[in-house]
């Protein structure tokens, strides 16, 4: 479901509704950037330097979409059929609020576009269009203190000192020349003359409806007596002068709770009309006004209500590499970020106290054989699955079947593609929610209440040789437990031919990651010993045996990770255009 701030107002109370009855929601999203190019990142960084890279991006770029998929398990689900559950996935289009008449604000937020995500954003079809006109506001929580006290004294005036309001009608009516004045007079007058003969109108309708009159069927009666008698409305002189308008105003307001006064514009003279309201009139006004002040309360805080209605849920979240997700919402939505990792994920734990990520459940060797999963994206994992799998269903009800895969199936054969907006948050949620229960269910984990806790508040670091552990006391996972080779080669040689070379040694699935030009980390699996008949692990020794054999594609070391230090291969040039940007901050 798209949901923009047109719809809005109407979508949040039965998204609330269901968020409270859900078993787990996922969640995604799509930024303007999400590097910045003088806080480069290498796989060797550390946990802390990763966290300084995504929050300077965090900091710096904007959310296009938000998308939140709700799961509800089917209660009817058997012990040996597959596990059932309906999803609910809504895509959130947001955009900055432009507050440049409240200077109690502050600067806005400015919209900032990397073009690299763009253009990879626009492979994928993203309506930027939709996102410039139709996306909901947000804001942090100290915007939201001041955009709801900014609301509050709009419309409640009187809630200010009333010494000092009637010190200001007194200072304006002193401006009124002797015209005006009289102006005033006459209207006053002639409100007080319509006030009057409501009330002698509504005692006439009580009189004769004493015994069966309902109060609707008595303001009924009267308000025709009184359009026998003159009329619901008086219209009075016009009038320039807006001070002596508003002078008006005010008195009718504070002395006449029976009569409204409307002025409607005629050239360069304004005509008021004095209009009798019965009580039920009054309510029904009422009514219509506080709704109308509740919606643009929620065009205010947009995508807030929401952020907030998720955590105040406390339920389960699941995202797929989503450290960036993460950060991103906690910089729009929360405040700004702390500059150290521990403070960050203390204060992910307080909005979310249970969080996995499929990207790092999926690279748990020990639970998922080396070569288990074809790609290492997502839509590459949920292929692996889908929505009907031997111990997974997932079905759309009515009003989300945007997202059907018989209407997607369809699409994609008029387009002549496979027809599924891959990269639309919503979509992305969507996937991401079945992937977990996939995961959980391919390693007997249950669900998301049974899960083993060594696979919560695990967040996987993208293109990183870590995880980070959001636990308290809890230490950062350093993933390559089976071992790693530090490669150096001409600039010429490149993955494949790495590859091929590991191939050749009996070595499969080997992960690849290039540190620049000239050297690339091999992270080996945990059957490497075994494809090499080793009793023990003796990556030295295979380091030997790899160089010995392929002297004319790179020399082989092995890698290691000191504790404690603030990483590896400083002497790389990523590492010292990071060094040297560093010192230019300075």
């Amino acid at each position: 479901m798209q949901v923009t701030r047109d719809n809005l107002p109407t979508v949040l109370p039965k998204f609330v509704q269901l968020l409270k009855t859900c078993d787990f929601y996922a969640f995604d999203e799509e930024m303007t950037g999400i590097n910045v190019p003088e806080l480069p990142e290498s796989v060797t960084d550390t946990p802390q330097e990763t966290y300084n890279a995504k929050r300077a991006a965090a900091s710096r770029y904007n959310i296009i979409q938000v998308g939140i998929c709700l799961f509800h398990k089917n209660s009817e689900n058997g012990p040996s059929t597959p596990a059932s559950y309906v999803a609910r996935p809504f895509n959130f289009v947001i955009f900055p609020n432009h507050e440049d008449d409240s200077p109690s604000l502050g600067r806005g937020d400015d919209v900032v576009l990397n073009p690299s995500s763009l253009a990879f954003l626009r492979r994928h079809d993203m309506n930027f269009q939709s996102w410039v006109y139709r996306g909901m506001g947000y804001c942090d929580a100290a915007r939201e203190v001041v955009l709801r006290q900014n609301h509050e004294e709009k419309y409640h005036p009187n809630l200010n000192d009333s010494t000092e309001q009637r010190r200001r009608h007194a200072q304006s009516m002193e401006l009124l020349t002797q015209e005006e004045r009289s102006w005033f007079d006459g209207a006053v007058a002639a409100a007080q003359s319509l006030c009057e003969r409501a009330r002698a109108a509504v005692e006439r309708a009580q009189a004769q409806c004493a015994e069966k009159g309902s109060p609707g069927a008595i303001e009924l009666d009267a308000a025709m007596d009184l359009q026998r008698s003159g009329g619901r409305e008086v219209v009075i002189q016009p009038q320039r002068n807006k001070n002596a308008r508003e002078c008006l105003q005010r008195h009718i307001a504070q002395h006449f709770q029976d009569i409204s006064l409307t002025f409607r514009r005629s050239g360069s003279t304004y005509h008021g009309t004095f209009k009798v309201l019965f009580p039920g009139e009054q309510a029904r006004i009422l009514e219509k006004e506080c709704a109308l002040r509740e919606r643009e309360l929620v065009d205010m805080l947009g995508f807030r209500l929401v952020f907030k209605a998720l955590v105040e849920s406390s339920k389960p979240c699941v995202g797929h590499n989503c450290l960036a997700d993460v950060l991103f919402l906690l910089a729009s939505l929360d405040g700004e970020l702390p500059a150290a990792l521990p403070e960050f994920k203390h204060r992910v734990v307080q909005l979310f106290p249970k969080v996995f990520d499929t990207k790092y459940i999926a690279s748990r060797q020990d639970l998922f054989p080396a070569g288990r999963f074809g790609s290492r994206y997502l839509a590459g994992y949920f292929d692996e699955c889908g929505f009907c799998s031997a111990n997974v269903r997932v079905s759309l009800p009515l009003g989300f079947e945007e997202y059907d895969p018989l209407k997607l199936s369809s699409v994609g054969r008029s387009a002549g593609g496979n027809g599924a907006p891959v990269h639309e948050a919503g979509y992305d949620a969507l996937l991401t929610g079945t992937l977990l229960l996939n995961l959980l269910a391919e390693i007997g984990g249950g669900d998301v209440t049974t899960a083993p806790a060594g696979l919560t508040n695990r967040l996987a670091l993208f293109r990183s040789l870590f995880a980070i552990n959001l636990n308290p006391d809890g230490e950062d996972e350093y993933l390559p437990q089976s071992g790693a080779l530090t490669l150096q080669h001409e600039k010429h040689i490149k993955s494949h031919h790495i590859d091929s070379c590991f191939s050749a040694f009996s070595l499969q699935h080997v992960a690849l990651y290039p540190i620049d030009d000239m050297r690339t980390l091999a992270v080996l699996p945990l059957s490497w010993t075994k494809a090499c008949n080793l009793d023990v692990e003796d990556v030295s020794g295979l380091s030997v045996q790899m160089t010995s054999r392929f002297p004319q594609y790179f020399q082989a070391s092995p890698f290691t990770f000191p504790a404690g230090t603030k990483g590896a291969f400083r002497a790389t040039p990523v590492s010292l255009a990071r060094t040297v940007c560093k010192a230019l901050r300075r």
